[in-house]
């Protein structure tokens, strides 16, 4: 990826999290996870965080609007709120000589490079003008039931050995040390203007059931060393809290402490600009995790 898109993006956060306060301006809990318009698939890791904090739920490079007969006025103007950018990684191989005198196929690692891709609601019909029609197939119900969400909770404590304590003055975090979630008593979290207080407990639970993910017997990741580990690991499990409320169909409120992270993220965002790359990409190991001992659990029912 080249790095003055780097800092487009890099910037961009920054721009919006000092305007909004929070990571999670833009997310849309009806819509799910942001999906490709052409091939169907859902985005992960940096490109999901990043096209949800913008609103973004359907979306498809130029190209690919085209093969589908939809194009867009402004389309290939440099304004962010028409086109919006994104990572593509892919896997690099070269060709080496073999002692034998015949060629291997050597994998070399890992490269990036980017693309631009634009909103459903920005398109229209080449033929007729009109707006791409909305699927809301497969969206997140929007009734999902807080004994769903609870269940989901509940199954990944079971399947992963975390403990879980709720107590009146212990506040919210994960000790590592004995591998524990801590949470406040339901009736101690507020509502605020966009989310219900139980809105907010889940978000806050999933925020600390991120950072158990880390723990040196699942993804061995927590780095808690110094100031700057520690605002790593707190924007990884920041944003895998946000990808999971996606999923989930919870609205993700920012914490009461954000602010204090916040500061911490800035810091680190303006030391290094891959910062926020890595560690989304790190937040979609923990998503897989804590998903993946959600079909554990239904195998372990099954059986």
């Amino acid at each position: 990826m080249k790095a003055e898109l780097k800092r487009k993006v890099v910037d961009q956060l920054i721009e919006i999290v000092e305007e909004g306060g929070s990571f999670q301006a833009g997310f849309s809990s009806l819509a799910g996870l942001p999906t490709n318009a052409v091939t169907g698939n859902k985005y992960t890791g940096f490109n999901a965080f990043w096209l949800s904090m913008l609103g973004c739920t359907t979306v498809a490079t130029m190209r690919q609007w085209a093969t589908i007969g939809y194009t867009c006025e402004g389309l290939g103007r440099k304004d962010r709120n028409v086109g919006i950018p994104i990572t593509l990684g892919f896997s690099a191989y070269d060709k080496e000589e073999r002692p034998d005198g015949t060629t291997a196929k050597v994998y070399k690692g890992k490269r990036f490079s980017s693309a631009t891709v634009y909103r459903a609601e920005d398109v229209k019909s080449f033929e007729d003008g009109s707006p791409y029609p909305m699927d809301t197939e497969g969206m997140v119900d929007e009734t999902v039931s807080d004994a769903e969400i609870e269940a989901f909770i509940a199954n990944y404590y079971r399947v992963s050995g975390v403990t879980v304590t709720r107590n009146a003055t212990g506040g919210a975090y994960y000790r590592p040390s004995t591998d524990t979630v801590n949470m406040p008593l339901p009736e101690q979290f507020n509502s605020t203007d966009t989310s219900t207080a139980t809105e907010n407990m889940y978000s806050t639970e999933l925020h600390e059931i991120g950072h158990s993910t880390g723990h040196k017997s699942r993804l061995n990741r927590l780095t808690l060393t110094n100031t700057k580990g520690y605002a790593f690991e707190e924007l990884i499990a920041e944003i895998t809290a946000a990808l999971l409320c996606v999923e989930l169909g919870i609205t993700n409120e920012a914490r009461d402490d954000h602010g204090h992270y916040i500061a911490s993220w800035l810091m680190a965002l303006g030391n290094d600009v891959d910062y926020i790359f890595k560690a989304a990409a790190e937040a979609q190991k923990a998503v897989d995790f804590i998903l993946a001992t959600q079909t554990q659990s239904e195998t372990e029912e099954a059986a």
